[in-house]
């Protein structure tokens, strides 16, 4: 068995599974919200408070990971600590008190990976596909023709920093829009506009968002990856998600069936980012994938 970890700006999560001829068999899932990013936005350094809760998670992964005989892991860290002026520091205590070995990855690296992972869950490869993942300080998109990536890219746009916003919506509406200013420049200018627009090409999310909406969609009181894996939402559909969410204080939408405990603040900046992208490139629907980073970090480890 194997084990992957992705210590994300919002999320820490991890995998154990196996790989047979390039399937990936996930046995079991861990995920705790640390908010490593909180504040990151701000001042450029992690929050101490934020890094101690994410360490004893780690710790607690460490130990499972030996105690189920694992001898090869691969954890990876995304965009807080890509970003944080003092992840020296947190690499170092990882080290130390956790015994694991942090890889930092770029934002191309990760993007990778996520392609890679999603792919994966499908049966039957998607021809085109535009694949995104939106996380807590960054969202990769990533353009894939018969299976091959055409078009990789990062941006500093992420669920955390938008719902430190706080209650200022058009403040969150205007860095959105901005940075899909940016988006639409650098996909125009890669000569992929066309195929990126066409409604043959399946838009797919993977990530904390983009489960979390397909789990509210299906009104899932306990979560269940495979009823998600390739649940599709239309557009239509995540409007009235999104009124709904908006129209009720966070404690309310912490008790709706398929929110993920944590993410309630989250998932408005969260929604209104996906519908953004939908609008940009007039997709009419949104392909779920539970497949994504982890999945990808084990197929990676079966060439170690």
């Amino acid at each position: 068995m194997l084990a992957a970890i992705d210590i994300g700006s919002n999320t820490i999560r991890m995998l154990l599974g196996d790989v047979d001829g390039g399937r990936v068999l996930p046995r079991k899932h861990f995920r705790n919200i640390s908010r490593l990013a909180a504040g990151l936005s701000d001042c450029g350094t992690l929050n101490q408070t934020r890094m101690t809760a994410s360490l004893n998670i780690l710790g607690e992964y460490r130990d499972i990971i030996r105690d189920a005989g694992i001898s090869h892991y691969h954890a990876v860290a995304t965009a807080a600590l890509r970003r944080a002026s003092n992840r020296a520091d947190f690499l170092v205590q990882a080290r130390k008190q956790c015994s694991l070995e942090i890889e930092v990855v770029d934002g191309r690296r990760e993007g990778e990976l996520v392609a890679a992972g999603v792919l994966a869950g499908f049966e039957v490869k998607p021809n085109k596909c535009l694949i995104f993942d939106l996380g807590g300080a960054s969202l990769e998109i990533i353009f894939l023709d018969a299976g091959k990536i055409i078009w990789v890219e990062s941006y500093p746009l992420g669920v955390v920093g938008l719902a430190e916003c706080g209650a200022n919506s058009a403040r969150r509406q205007d860095l959105i829009q901005s940075m899909f200013v940016r988006v639409r420049s650098d996909l125009s200018k890669s000569r992929i506009w066309k195929d990126v627009c066409s409604q043959s090409t399946l838009l797919i999310g993977t990530a904390g968002t983009a489960s979390t909406l397909a789990a509210l969609d299906l009104e899932m009181d306990k979560y269940d990856w495979r009823r998600i894996n390739n649940h599709q939402i239309s557009r239509s559909r995540l409007a009235e998600i999104h009124r709904i969410l908006a129209s009720v204080p966070i404690s309310e939408a912490a008790a709706l069936p398929g929110m993920e405990p944590g993410r309630e603040d989250l998932i408005v900046p969260g929604v209104e980012t996906v519908s953004a992208l939908m609008d940009l490139c007039g997709k009419d629907v949104l392909t779920v994938s539970d497949f994504g980073l982890l999945e990808g970090l084990l197929l990676g480890l079966m060439n170690v």
